[in-house]
Order: C-alpha cells, then sequence, then structure tokens
C-alpha cells in the first residue's frame, strides 16, 4: 500500500523534535559554560557579544542558503533513472521538510542573537554582565543549539539531494564524508574545550609562560627603578623585549625548557647519577 503524502514529513519533523529535544535539554547549559566559563569576569561582555556577533553571521549564512535550495533544489530527478516516481516523492518531500526545518531554526537563532545583544550591549560594569550571562545561561545555549542543528539539517537535506539525484553511490558517498568531517569537528571541539584554567596541564603551561615574560621583562623593570632612583628621565629608554617577541618565539622558549624538565626527571629517576644505576 502506497504511503500517504503526509506520513513522510511528519515521520522526518518527529525525528528532528526528537534530536533537537534530547540536544536542547542535554546540552544548552553544557555548551554555554564551555564557551564562557574559562573568561575572565572583565571580559565576559566582550566575550559574549563577539560570540553572539559571529552566531548571528554563521545562521544567516545557512538562512539564505537554505532559501536558495527550497527555490531551486525541491525538484529531484536522479540522472540514471534508478529510482521509480513514489520513491523521489518521498525523497523530495524529505527534503523539503528538512529544509523547512533549518530554516525555522536558523530564523529563530537569528531572533535570539538579535535579542541578546540588544539587552546585553546597553549593560555596564561587570557585574551586571556577569549576572545577565548566569541568568540567560541556558537562552545563550540555545542559540548555539540552534546552529549546530541547522548547519546538520542543511547536511541532511543536501544529502537528500544528491541521493535522489546520483542514485545509491551519490548518496553512500555523501553518507561517509558527512561522518568522516562530523567527527573531525566533534574531535576539535573536545580537544579545544578541555583546555580549561583549573587543569593542571594549563596551570602548568602558565605558569611556565610567566617564567619565561618575568625573566624577559625583568632587566626592564630595573632599568625604570634606577629611573626613578636616580629621579633622572632616560632619553631613549630601551624598548621592552616583551613587546618584540613573538608566538614562535615564546614557542621555542618552551620547548627548551620542556627538554630540560624531562632531562631533569629523567637525572632523578636515575637516582641522580647521570645514567642508569649498574
Amino acid at each position: 500500500m502506497a504511503v500517504p503524502n503526509w506520513e513522510t514529513p511528519v515521520i522526518v519533523s518527529a525525528c528532528l523534535i526528537v534530536l533537537h529535544g534530547f540536544l536542547w535539554l542535554g546540552f544548552r547549559t553544557r555548551i554555554a559554560w564551555n564557551l564562557f566559563g574559562r573568561t575572565q569576569v572583565d571580559q565576559v561582555k566582550d566575550a559574549v557579544i563577539k560570540a553572539v556577533e559571529n552566531n548571528l553571521m554563521a545562521t544567516s549564512f545557512i538562512m539564505t542558503t537554505v532559501v536558495g535550495l527550497l527555490v531551486d533544489g525541491h525538484e529531484i530527478e536522479t540522472v540514471d533513472g534508478s529510482f521509480d516516481p513514489e520513491f523521489r516523492k518521498h525523497l523530495r518531500l524529505t527534503f523539503v521538510t528538512l529544509c523547512v526545518w533549518c530554516l525555522g531554526m536558523s530564523i529563530s537563532c537569528l531572533i535570539y542573537c538579535l535579542l541578546t545583544i540588544h539587552y546585553f550591549h546597553p549593560l555596564r560594569g561587570d557585574v551586571p554582565s556577569v549576572a545577565f550571562l548566569v541568568w540567560n545561561l541556558r537562552t545563550i545555549g540555545t542559540m548555539f543549539v540552534l546552529m549546530i542543528e541547522s548547519y546538520f539539517i542543511f547536511a541532511l537535506a543536501v544529502g537528500a539531494w544528491v541521493l535522489g539525484t546520483y542514485a545509491w553511490a551519490g548518496g553512500i558517498m555523501y553518507l561517509i564524508i558527512l561522518a568522516l568531517f562530523t567527527g573531525m569537528v566533534l574531535f576539535v571541539w573536545l580537544g579545544l574545550g578541555r583546555m580549561h584554567p583549573d587543569s593542571e596541564i594549563f596551570r602548568e603551561l602558565r605558569d611556565t609562560i610567566d617564567d619565561i615574560v618575568w625573566e624577559v621583562d625583568e632587566p626592564i623593570s630595573h632599568l625604570y627603578e634606577a629611573r626613578d632612583e636616580a629621579s633622572k628621565p632616560i632619553s631613549q629608554p630601551t624598548e621592552s623585549k616583551l613587546a618584540r617577541m613573538t608566538l614562535g618565539q615564546l614557542g621555542s622558549e618552551l620547548d627548551k625548557r620542556q627538554a630540560v624538565a624531562a632531562k631533569k626527571k629523567v637525572h632523578v629517576a636515575f637516582g641522580g647519577s647521570g645514567g642508569p644505576p649498574s
């Protein structure tokens, strides 16, 4: 028996509602806290507004692209005619349903972003900004959930179009590539999220950088202390080496210190004799 036309949109919509509920209930607070939990108090307002603006631009791109897909891409025709008309009809309905959901989520995300900017930007002071972030943490997290869902549903819509146009070969190839790059993005995101100021690795790295900065800047501090004691201005003060230090130079210094620390650990492990015990 042929499946009625309304069942395909209902089934696809039900799956998307379950996905949205899972992400919305389980990850909106986690995502927001993961993004802003390491932000300094005096930088909260700038960090949130910048993140919301980036979200706004990314979601705007998705919205305009989906509108183009709805206008030009809904007529799916298989190049080799391998699919029967009934199956192509359901593919078209799946494609259109995915595009409509993606469009709705992207528009909702844009409205969330605009409202957040309008209410957050007039605040003055660190305490009101932090209070606003804590009070609306779930709302801000929902914006990023909607953006993630918009991109994911957009990718599914493109996959439906590829499957309907290039049959199983194109659909399977697209599915493999989508899974590969989705895994890569999740791997990078999780790696970035692990670096937290409270972690031991971060504290060790921060202490090492502080030592390097102090050693580089210490001669300059002595220079200005001598100037203050003599009460004589310096005609051409020496430029701080720290201001001229690049990230590459800082990285090289970090590598040297890590190598020295590793040698010290080996030396201690062998009883301080400079080599393995006999």
